[in-house]
């Protein structure tokens, strides 16, 4: 075995900052070392830090395998319990490696392609391994050679599903001519004008043959919103594990009822009730069935949806439950060892809970946050950072609010990309958020008031200078909901949604002191988010004037109007959050187009999931820039000054 010490940390918030000497933070514009670089800043909510550990027994200390700042999680054993088989985001992409349990060796890269592979299980023979990937467009089971060190295996995989919708969780029969998994059978609402539902979200087991044939549903649900519209979800059925004989499928269910384990037959019959208040289920050798018990069992919280808990165990009735990870730690997704009965979890890191510099805050870039994105006329830095609407200053720092869930409504700062040093900016009583910096101008847009709030709450748009200075209420005349300001690169116009037209959004835009207040469309429709291209020339912005959330593009004297993606208009998803590249000729949006990418979105809060993506303003198809299963939000594209990778 492996010398590896045990794990001493507790689990701390969801959201905690940490400080890593790997991440690449931004310099000074005054800096010529470095070249001046397109990067792309965003908002990502994701755990502060994952590893994968090791118990040998119930009683036993966890030892850490991996230790990495970057997110290690979804571990599995082969069948042989000589290998381990993890999802890790080190290479700042989502990939498979594999691990020798009693080995010191470093782990072996078994995957290398720029989209997401995740969601590793073994064949029963250990010869295959079944995953998930989004290496054809969206999340599909994949099939490929288990042969670590083999630089062809994964030239051999196989898409087994290849359908638009989302394939999650394999899990081989115990004889392996079949594989369960969760499938997205419905992923949008009602899309309309009256009714902009953004996400609901159905998804189902089903069970196919080993080569993707006969693909047949096991459960069923109907939508069931857990949250109130404009933001709901439906119903999970997810993270199928089989009893050995394979008589039955043990599985995860969530929806209006709450969260509890079920086993069902293969045929879809005798759906029972197992345990409550479980998710992630997995057969034990002695023919328990562990689980994580979530840390609370209310209803589901927006910072709580981690799916981390302790590990339990029961008999296959339910019967005489019994802790199986330590007490301390919060953990998910156990895998055992069938000859040892050894149990793999993820759990939190060895950075977890440090905070460095930033105190209590949570802005920081996390390791594997950071990547480079191709698009047909130039390559993008694409950066990740626990920040709320993110800007970025003509010093290549960042202007944010951090995310924090207890306190006073948390300020806007300054802060470096990496984490390592932050400046308060400007605080007003009430929770400052949704910034844009006028680059040329020095000073910074922002909103002060209850962020995604109804249309009658009071919510203002400041300006101040860059180091917080001479802050100006510019909408203290007027009585609505003005929020999301965008600003042009001379400070001269600013852009705003206001609900103060019967509550739904609209998109207005005033001069720099807040005068000449008027409204861009008058279409019966709602409008929100808007954002300048540098010039000022030219607004895009999300409507739902043809049904669904969709950009329009318009020049600001309210000529020129278009659609950006037309051949779109009839595909029920979601295009939010826009911004224009420093030249114009790009719109990065986020979007959830390419479908989910886990059974289980992270979270409802702020946005609906999405991914990040650009379009061209001439016109063309738009280009995916990040895959990962965590929820990627707003952001800002600018020139600034990054070291190469």
């Amino acid at each position: 075995m492996r010398k590896r010490g045990p794990l001493v940390l507790a689990f701390g918030g969801v959201f905690v900052a940490l400080v890593s000497s790997t991440a690449c933070g931004p310099r000074d514009s005054t800096e010529t070392a470095e070249p001046l670089v397109e990067a792309l800043v965003h908002a990502t909510l994701r755990p502060e830090n994952l590893d994968i550990y090791l118990f040998e027994g119930p009683a036993a200390p966890p030892i850490r395998l991996t230790d990495d700042p970057a997110l290690d999680y979804d571990a599995t054993f082969s069948p042989d319990g000589r290998w381990v088989v993890f999802t890790s985001e080190r290479t700042g992409n989502s990939e498979l490696w594999a691990t020798e349990v009693e080995s010191e060796r470093e782990p072996i890269r078994l995957t290398h392609h720029e989209a997401l592979d995740d969601a590793a299980d073994f064949s029963p023979d250990g010869r295959r391994l079944a995953f998930v990937s989004t290496r054809d467009g969206n999340a599909d089971i994949f099939v490929m050679p288990f042969e670590p060190g083999d630089s062809t295996a994964e030239g051999r995989a196989t898409n087994l599903t290849h359908r638009p919708g989302g394939d999650f969780q394999p899990a081989f029969s115990p004889d392996g001519r079949s594989i369960a998994f969760s499938r997205q059978d419905v992923l949008w609402g009602n899309l309309s004008r009256e009714n902009p539902v953004f996400d609901i979200s159905v998804v189902n087991l089903y069970v196919m043959s080993a080569d993707g044939s006969d693909p047949r549903q096991v459960v069923g649900r109907v939508p069931g919103p857990l949250m109130e519209p404009p933001l709901a979800y439906g119903s999970v059925a997810g993270s199928p594990t089989w009893a050995a004989d394979g008589g039955h499928i043990y599985f995860y269910r969530i929806d209006a009822d709450g969260r509890a384990i079920h086993r069902v037959r293969p045929d879809g019959s005798d759906d029972t009730l197992v345990a409550p208040d479980g998710l992630s289920p997995a057969l034990m050798p002695d023919g328990r069935l562990a689980f994580s018990r979530p840390r609370t069992s209310s209803d589901l919280d927006a910072f709580d949806q981690l799916k981390t808990g302790r590990i339990v165990s029961v008999a296959p009735d339910g019967s005489d439950s019994r802790t199986e990870s330590d007490t301390l730690n919060e953990y998910f997704a156990p895998s055992f060892d069938r000859g040892t009965g050894r149990m793999v979890v993820h759990g939190p890191g060895s950075t977890a809970g440090q905070t460095g510099e930033l105190g209590d805050g949570f802005l920081f870039a996390p390791p594997g946050a950071r990547s480079r994105a191709r698009l047909p006329d130039r390559r993008l830095s694409v950066q990740g950072i626990r920040g709320f609407f993110p800007a970025i200053t003509p010093q290549g720092e960042v202007v944010s609010t951090v995310l924090d869930r207890a306190g006073p409504p948390p300020p806007l700062s300054l802060t470096s990309l990496d984490g390592s040093s932050r400046q308060e900016l400007f605080s007003q009583g009430d929770f400052v958020w949704g910034a844009a910096v006028a680059r040329d101008a020095g000073s910074i847009v922002v909103a002060v008031g209850p962020p995604f709030a109804p249309g009658s709450a009071d919510v203002d748009i400041w300006k101040l200078s860059l180091d917080g200075s001479n802050p100006v209420n510019l909408t203290a005349d007027v009585s609505a909901n003005d929020a999301l300001p965008h600003v042009s690169a001379d400070g001269r116009r600013i852009v705003f949604r206001s609900g103060g037209d019967g509550g739904v959004g609209r998109v207005y835009i005033m001069d720099a002191d807040g005068g000449g207040r008027r409204r861009l469309t008058d279409v019966d429709a709602a409008e929100t988010m808007p954002a300048l291209s540098r010039d000022g020339e030219w607004v895009v912005f999300p409507t739902t004037r043809a049904g669904g959330w969709k950009l329009w593009i318009q020049r600001v004297d309210g000529s020129d109007g278009r659609f950006l993606e037309p051949q779109r208009l009839d595909i029920p998803d979601t295009s939010m959050h826009p911004r224009f590249s420093p030249d114009g000729e790009w719109v990065a949006f986020t979007s959830d187009r390419g479908g989910y990418n886990d059974e289980w979105p992270l979270t409802a809060f702020p946005q609906p999931y999405g991914d990040l993506w650009a379009v061209p303003v001439a016109g063309g198809p738009a280009v995916r820039l990040i895959h990962n299963k965590w929820e990627d939000g707003p952001g800002d594209w600018a020139l600034v000054r990054l070291p190469e990778r």
